[in-house]
């Protein structure tokens, strides 16, 4: 997967009468958030809701490499001890496996890198 790299953060609102929350890493603007609109006003306006939407935005793909790394270090260590030892051997965890099915489902699904 090829993308702009982390981490990523909020620098501030577009200059467009700052109607929405510009988030970039040291290479590149990554995106604008969108902002709400006051029907009733006619206009554009950042809310609270939309500065937590960026700052999520902003966690989630900073985080994004990490998770996948430990989704793929549980597949290892499952796989390592043995999946069918999991479920049928010593080891009495199904909840593990039920875990391990959906990482390893994820990363085969997503092409997450």
């Amino acid at each position: 997967m090829t993308y702009t790299h982390t981490p990523f953060k909020i620098v501030g609102r577009s200059e467009n009468d700052g109607e929405a929350f510009i988030i970039e890493n040291a290479d590149r603007t990554a995106c604008w958030t969108t902002c709400s609109y006051d029907l009733a006003k006619d206009e554009d306006l950042v809310t609270q809701e939309d500065r937590e939407l960026a700052e999520f935005i902003v966690k989630a793909c900073n985080e994004h490499e990490k998770l996948v790394a430990v989704l793929r270090e549980l597949i290892q260590d499952v796989e390592s001890v043995g999946v069918r030892e999991v479920v049928h051997g010593s080891i009495d965890w199904p909840d593990l496996v039920i875990t391990y099915n959906k990482a390893k489902m994820l990363l085969d699904t997503e092409g997450a890198e």
